[in-house]
């Protein structure tokens, strides 16, 4: 019991975790600006979760040395977008990628066909997402299908997206359709940055998907100048 007893306090110091629930505790804890976990599961899950990143951190190059053409390629497509309030899926890809930043496989696709045929290649089940300048928000809009599992519910599901979008949006220019290989179940979280005039760059970071405009559970922060 002794021996668990500091194991449960070397784990406190290294993860800045408490794990007695008394009021006097959450006090101080609240006082410090530390993070009160109050389901014992979830305060595992956290634990694991520090673990795992900790174990992919290990060993691994944290700055990414970018490549005169990859620098120059996010330029183009940074030009080429100039005028455009946000970037889609499409054409965020070359700049994800020119910083090593892990996707999952997926293509534009112009037609059903082209649709079926990227499917197949990435494999299924696949999800479908709507390219269309002006369709920022595509869940609002119902311009996302997940979990198909078949050449012709792609194909149905190409023709599906692009007749709604351009019923309930007549003036939204579609590109076509991303084909998307599902990924598997996890957390979703948003992140982000812009260069405020005032504060200079600022982080933004919270819950991620459908959420992020129903909670709005995000935070700012002042990043490194």
């Amino acid at each position: 019991m002794e021996r668990d007893y500091w194991k449960l306090r070397e784990i406190e110091t290294r993860y800045r975790l408490v794990f007695d629930a008394s009021n006097e505790a959450v006090m101080i804890v609240s006082a410090s600006n530390l993070r009160i976990i109050e389901a014992n599961r979830t305060a595992v899950e956290a634990l694991n979760s520090s673990r795992r990143r900790n174990e992919d951190l290990s060993g691994r190059e944290l700055l990414h040395d970018v490549a005169a053409e990859d620098r120059d390629a996010v330029r183009e497509v940074l030009d080429i977008n100039a005028g455009k309030l946000g970037l889609g899926e499409f054409e965020t890809r070359t700049i994800l990628d020119a910083y090593a930043i892990p996707n999952v496989p997926g293509e534009l696709a112009a037609d059903a066909p082209q649709a079926a045929m990227i499917a197949k290649e990435i494999g299924f089940p696949v999800a479908l997402k709507i390219v269309a300048e002006g369709v920022l928000h595509k869940s609002d809009a119902g311009g996302i299908l997940l979990n198909l599992e078949d050449e012709e519910s792609v194909r149905s599901g190409f023709e599906l997206l692009t007749n709604r979008i351009r019923s309930q949006y007549p003036g939204a220019a579609i590109a076509g359709v991303m084909v998307e290989k599902m990924a598997p179940k996890g957390l979703e979280v948003i992140i982000g940055m812009r260069r405020d005039p005032t504060f200079g760059p600022m982080m933004i970071f919270g819950m991620g998907g459908t959420l992020v405009e129903q909670l709005k559970d995000i935070s700012f922060r002042v990043g490194s100048k």
